[in-house]
Protein backbone atom coordinates (compact mmCIF):
# COMPACT_ATOMS: atom_id res chain seq x y z
CA UNK A 1 0.00 0.00 0.00
CA UNK A 2 1.95 3.44 -0.71
CA UNK A 3 2.13 5.48 1.71
CA UNK A 4 0.52 9.40 0.97
CA UNK A 5 1.56 12.56 2.34
CA UNK A 6 -0.80 15.34 2.28
CA UNK A 7 1.27 18.11 2.84
CA UNK A 8 1.89 20.69 5.84
CA UNK A 9 -0.91 21.11 8.37
CA UNK A 10 -0.83 25.04 9.11
CA UNK A 11 -1.16 25.73 12.98
CA UNK A 12 -3.33 28.91 14.32
CA UNK A 13 -1.20 30.96 16.05
CA UNK A 14 -2.07 33.81 18.63
CA UNK A 15 0.05 36.85 20.75
CA UNK A 16 -2.42 38.06 23.05
CA UNK A 17 -4.20 35.76 25.75
CA UNK A 18 -6.83 36.63 28.52
CA UNK A 19 -6.49 34.47 31.50
CA UNK A 20 -9.47 35.33 34.35
CA UNK A 21 -11.31 32.95 36.94
CA UNK A 22 -14.49 33.11 36.78
CA UNK A 23 -16.98 32.03 39.96
CA UNK A 24 -20.15 29.78 39.28
CA UNK A 25 -22.59 30.43 41.40
CA UNK A 26 -24.47 27.21 42.34
CA UNK A 27 -27.13 25.95 40.09
CA UNK A 28 -26.90 28.80 37.86
CA UNK A 29 -25.91 29.13 34.22
CA UNK A 30 -22.70 31.40 33.72
CA UNK A 31 -21.25 33.39 31.07
CA UNK A 32 -17.16 31.92 30.65
CA UNK A 33 -16.44 33.05 27.08
CA UNK A 34 -18.57 35.37 24.21
CA UNK A 35 -18.51 34.39 21.17
CA UNK A 36 -15.42 35.85 19.44
CA UNK A 37 -14.84 35.29 15.43
CA UNK A 38 -11.08 36.15 16.67
CA UNK A 39 -10.41 33.24 19.28
CA UNK A 40 -7.49 31.15 17.75
CA UNK A 41 -7.40 28.92 21.20
CA UNK A 42 -9.44 28.43 24.95
CA UNK A 43 -9.04 26.76 27.45
CA UNK A 44 -11.21 25.67 30.89
CA UNK A 45 -10.30 24.11 34.41
CA UNK A 46 -12.12 23.30 36.84
CA UNK A 47 -10.68 24.52 40.03
CA UNK A 48 -12.98 23.47 42.53
CA UNK A 49 -13.65 20.35 44.10
CA UNK A 50 -17.25 19.76 42.48
CA UNK A 51 -17.66 18.50 38.88
CA UNK A 52 -18.53 21.55 36.15
CA UNK A 53 -20.48 21.24 33.48
CA UNK A 54 -19.21 23.19 30.19
CA UNK A 55 -21.70 23.67 27.06
CA UNK A 56 -21.30 25.31 23.90
CA UNK A 57 -23.50 27.63 23.71
CA UNK A 58 -25.35 30.35 25.73
CA UNK A 59 -26.98 28.26 28.15
CA UNK A 60 -25.48 25.67 30.39
CA UNK A 61 -27.67 22.77 31.67
CA UNK A 62 -25.90 20.49 34.66
CA UNK A 63 -25.45 17.22 32.89
CA UNK A 64 -25.80 18.44 29.21
CA UNK A 65 -22.20 19.07 28.32
CA UNK A 66 -18.93 18.36 29.13
CA UNK A 67 -18.30 17.35 32.14
CA UNK A 68 -14.98 18.77 34.24
CA UNK A 69 -14.27 16.87 37.28
CA UNK A 70 -13.36 18.30 39.93
CA UNK A 71 -10.00 19.45 41.07
CA UNK A 72 -8.57 20.20 37.49
CA UNK A 73 -10.69 18.54 34.78
CA UNK A 74 -10.05 20.73 31.90
CA UNK A 75 -11.44 21.12 27.79
CA UNK A 76 -9.28 23.17 25.14
CA UNK A 77 -11.45 24.51 22.21
CA UNK A 78 -8.53 24.34 19.82
CA UNK A 79 -8.97 22.33 16.55
CA UNK A 80 -11.86 22.59 15.36
CA UNK A 81 -11.89 25.79 16.40
CA UNK A 82 -15.55 26.93 17.91
CA UNK A 83 -16.28 30.63 18.22
CA UNK A 84 -19.45 30.74 19.67
CA UNK A 85 -20.31 31.60 23.21
CA UNK A 86 -19.43 28.84 26.18
CA UNK A 87 -21.31 28.87 29.35
CA UNK A 88 -20.95 26.30 32.52
CA UNK A 89 -22.95 25.27 35.44
CA UNK A 90 -22.29 23.64 38.68
CA UNK A 91 -24.42 22.19 41.30
CA UNK A 92 -22.41 24.06 44.17
CA UNK A 93 -20.39 27.11 43.89
CA UNK A 94 -17.41 26.99 42.52
CA UNK A 95 -14.45 28.42 39.93
CA UNK A 96 -13.13 28.00 36.49
CA UNK A 97 -9.59 28.84 34.87
CA UNK A 98 -10.15 30.37 31.32
CA UNK A 99 -7.81 31.32 29.11
CA UNK A 100 -8.62 32.53 25.51
CA UNK A 101 -6.32 33.40 22.92
CA UNK A 102 -6.34 36.01 19.96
Amino acid sequence: MPISNPGSVILPTFSAASNVSVALTAATSTSLLAANPNRKFAAIVNNGSVDVTVALGSTATAGAGIVLKGGGGSFEIDSPLYLGAVSAIAASATSVGVVEGT
